[in-house]
C-alpha cells in the first residue's frame, strides 16, 4: 500500500509538472527566438535585451512580459507567431511600471520587471518648424524655455503641410501628421531616437477630399490614441476620424460652425 501511495504521489507531481509547463507554453528563449526579437526592434546583438530574462523570471517560468506573449499568441514553436505577438504587446504595460513595452524596450529596458524602466522626467515639447517655400523642416529641441539644440527633419515637397504632433504608435514619442490639401492625401511620420526627431518610418492615412481642412489631433473619445479633426470652411462642417494608432476606426460629425469662423484646435 505504501508503494503503491508513492507511486500516486510520484506521478501526480510529473503530470503537474508537466501541466504547469504547458501552460507557460514559452520555452526557454532559444537563440532563434533572441534573434527575432533584436531584428523585429532593431537591437544589437550587445543589447541587454538580448537575454532570457525578458520573457523569464528563471526559465521556464515566465515573467508579465512573457505573459502578455502568451496572451497575444506567441507559439514558441510557430515562428509565424512572433512577430504578431510582440506587436500585439507592445501597447500594454506589463510590468505596472508606468511605460508601455515598446517605450521599455526602446529604451534597454526590461519590460516585465518593474524595477527596470527609463527615468520618468517632465515631458518638455520641442518646436516644430516648416519653411513652405523650400520644404525645409526643422525642430527646436528645448528645455522649459531654453533651446538646447536644433535638428535638421528630412524634407518635404512644399505640397504639404505640417499639421501638427501626436503619438500614433504610442511609443512615447510623438510622430508628425501632413496633409496635401492638393491631393487630398494624408501622411504619418514616425519619429523616434534619443531626442525623437529622427523620422524612423512613414505611414499613409486615407485621403479626404481637398476642401476639408485637417486642423490637428487629440484623443477625443478617450481611448488613449489621437484622432484628427477637419474643418470644412467652405460648408461649415466638422468632423472627428476616430483612430487606433493610424487605423481609421470610424468617423463622427460634429456640430457645424458658421464658415466665418475658424477651428484652431482641440485641448
Amino acid at each position: 500500500m505504501k508503494r503503491s501511495s508513492g507511486k500516486r504521489t510520484v506521478f501526480v507531481a510529473l503530470v503537474s509538472i508537466l501541466m504547469v509547463a504547458g501552460a507557460f507554453g514559452l520555452a526557454h528563449a532559444n537563440s532563434s527566438v533572441k534573434s527575432q526579437f533584436l531584428s523585429h526592434y532593431g537591437l544589437a546583438s550587445s543589447s541587454p535585451l538580448n537575454t532570457c530574462n525578458t520573457c523569464h523570471t528563471s526559465p521556464p517560468i515566465v515573467n508579465p512580459y512573457g505573459q502578455a506573449l502568451l496572451n497575444n499568441g506567441f507559439d514558441v514553436a510557430d515562428s509565424t507567431t512572433w512577430d504578431p505577438a510582440f506587436v500585439a504587446a507592445e501597447t500594454t504595460d506589463s510590468d505596472g511600471d508606468g511605460f508601455t513595452n515598446l517605450v521599455e524596450i526602446n529604451a534597454g529596458f526590461f519590460p516585465g520587471d518593474a524595477t527596470s524602466h527609463p527615468v520618468a522626467t517632465a515631458s518638455t515639447p520641442s518646436i516644430l518648424w516648416r519653411n513652405a517655400a523650400t520644404g525645409a523642416n526643422k525642430v527646436w529641441l528645448m528645455s522649459g524655455t531654453t533651446r538646447t539644440g536644433t535638428a535638421n527633419l528630412p524634407a518635404m515637397a512644399k505640397a504639404w503641410t505640417m499639421v501638427g504632433a501626436a503619438d500614433f504608435n504610442n511609443d512615447g514619442t510623438p510622430d508628425i501628421l501632413w496633409r496635401n490639401a492638393t491631393t487630398g492625401a494624408n501622411r504619418v511620420w514616425f519619429m523616434g531616437g534619443v531626442d525623437g526627431s529622427t523620422r524612423t518610418g512613414t505611414a499613409v492615412l486615407p485621403a479626404m477630399a481637398a476642401a476639408w481642412t485637417m486642423v490637428g489631433a487629440a484623443d477625443l473619445d478617450g481611448d488613449g490614441a489621437p484622432d484628427i479633426l477637419w474643418r470644412n470652411a467652405a460648408t461649415g462642417a466638422n468632423r472627428v476620424w476616430l483612430m487606433s494608432g493610424i487605423t481609421r476606426t470610424s468617423t463622427a460629425n460634429l456640430p457645424a460652425m458658421a464658415a466665418a469662423w475658424t477651428m484652431v484646435g482641440a485641448e
